[in-house]
């Protein structure tokens, strides 16, 4: 299975990889190959935290992002329900 960074039927490859009962090859756009079973488990940890950038100096940030977004999506919609109620208010 070629995974590159391009999202082609990457569902479709994920779902065929999982109902195939044998062992296949994982090959990405840098040349990188291994097998995907149970011993490889470590390198395709890391094959995923490097592709959901959560890898070297950008898992900080990164991770950061994740926990600050329920905070910012709350305060963005108190925002806008206030912007709107000030509007409703004013209109009446």
């Amino acid at each position: 299975m070629i995974c590159s960074a391009e999202p082609v039927m990457t569902k479709w490859k994920w779902w065929l990889a999982a109902r195939m009962p044998a062992k296949f090859f994982i090959l990405n756009e840098n040349g990188d190959y291994f097998w995907f079973d149970w011993e490889r488990r470590k390198t395709i940890r890391r094959f995923a935290a490097y592709r959901a950038g959560l890898s070297g100096a950008a898992a900080v940030p990164a991770i950061l992002r994740f926990l600050l977004f329920p905070l910012t999506l709350a305060y963005l919609i108190l925002y806008a329900c206030t912007v709107h109620l000030r509007r409703r208010i004013r209109m009446l």
